[in-house]
């Protein structure tokens, strides 16, 4: 079953290196995709430039945007724990593939 099906309104965020969407590996910035989901429907997309020096607590960052879940390039135990303490769920890109939600946003 989605682990998403329980929540009627969600915000979730894709995170991506900027290098991801360009090839620029010298680049200090991100991309942050907020999705704005009611009824398992996307009503709504917010596009977000991170910088990655001060990007340091995806948490932190949730949190203030009111994030329930978040899809990240490389996710670890310690930061899936601390997010799941504030009620965000992490979980890495390859989690894509199984949201239906998500499937035709996927390059």
């Amino acid at each position: 079953m989605d682990q998403n099906k329980h929540l009627k309104n969600m915000r979730i965020a894709l995170l991506l290196k900027q290098d991801a969407q360009d090839q620029i590996t010298t680049s200090t910035t991100g991309q942050a995709i907020i999705f704005n989901v009611v009824n398992d429907k996307v009503v709504g997309v917010e596009n977000e430039t991170l910088e990655i020096q001060k990007f340091q607590n995806p948490s932190v960052w949730a949190m203030g945007k009111n994030i329930n879940k978040m899809y990240l390039p490389e996710v670890n135990e310690n930061l899936k724990k601390v997010c799941s303490k504030i009620g965000v769920i992490v979980d890495p890109h390859e989690e894509l593939n199984n949201n239906h939600l998500f499937k035709n946003y996927i390059i």
